[in-house]
């Protein structure tokens, strides 16, 4: 029979091992909350078209991904990289965790859009233009906030 005070114990020390579990590429992610809005490009194949497609079509426009404060995460089945900005060199790390974590089953290409609050804000299979991404991010309450108070 479980005594009464063990429940709570028991409960603290479920949650903490839950919470050691979370993934590095989480944090990755979280890292940027409430300061970058991310797309992220999912592919299983480099070489896809529609996904050459989609990074020609992102990276075209700077400055207004910067004034949307975005960042490009390029992730792909066994590794990823930093797109936008161009901080630093566009490395790849290699880790299928992202991948993984983010993509559907089946779908050889996606891109998901996740807003500064670290939710997702769209999901897609097919090409994202520029000028309707920037139309979505434009409607959210907290762009409309930036853009009233002159942050972008």
């Amino acid at each position: 029979m479980i005594k009464i005070k063990t429940i709570p114990f028991a409960l603290s020390f479920w949650i903490m091992l839950s919470v050691s579990h979370i993934s590095a590429q989480d944090n990755i992610m979280a890292q940027h909350r409430w300061q970058k809005r991310i797309i992220c490009i999912l592919t299983e194949n480099g070489t896809d078209s529609l996904y050459k497609n989609q990074i020609d079509e992102l990276t075209e426009d700077i400055k207004e991904l910067e004034e949307r404060k975005l960042m490009i995460y390029d992730i792909q089945k066994d590794k990823y990289r930093i797109l936008f900005p161009k901080e630093r060199e566009a490395q790849w790390t290699y880790s299928s965790d992202l991948y993984q974590r983010h993509t559907e089953s089946s779908v050889p290409f996606s891109i998901i859009l996740i807003g500064l609050d670290g939710g997702i804000k769209l999901r897609q299979q097919e090409l994202l233009t520029a000028k309707e991404l920037f139309r979505i991010i434009d409607s959210m309450p907290m762009r409309k906030a930036e853009m009233r108070d002159g942050k972008y």
